[in-house]
């Protein structure tokens, strides 16, 4: 998804199931910046940059997010083929998982 592109309606109604089932742990300290960080790459490997311009949060918040998510093994960092000094986070499958079960999916 672009950066500054509005999200769609289901992810936004992704997000709100999202957030309340994160009662449970690991999940269950989750901010709501955390919880939109996944869902955002479920549909796609992000950057700090793109969610900067999406949340507009600040850059270190969202470093301490990220850090959060590869943690838990929820997401991991890859170099971006495209950009060498960017890197991609990308969601792993059991973060993909969380997110299912959690959507009901």
């Amino acid at each position: 998804m672009p950066p500054g592109k509005p999200l769609p309606v289901q992810i936004l109604a992704l997000d709100k199931l999202f957030l309340r089932a994160v009662k449970l742990a690991p999940w269950k300290d989750f901010t709501m910046r955390q919880s939109f960080m996944l869902i955002r790459a479920y549909d796609g490997p992000a950057t700090i940059l793109g969610l900067h311009i999406d949340m507009q949060v600040d850059k270190p918040a969202l470093t301490r997010g990220a850090d959060l998510h590869e943690r838990l093994g929820l997401m991991k960092r890859q170099e971006d083929p495209l950009d060498r000094r960017s890197v991609l986070l990308v969601i792993t499958d059991q973060g993909r998982r969380a997110v299912e079960k959690l959507a009901g999916l």
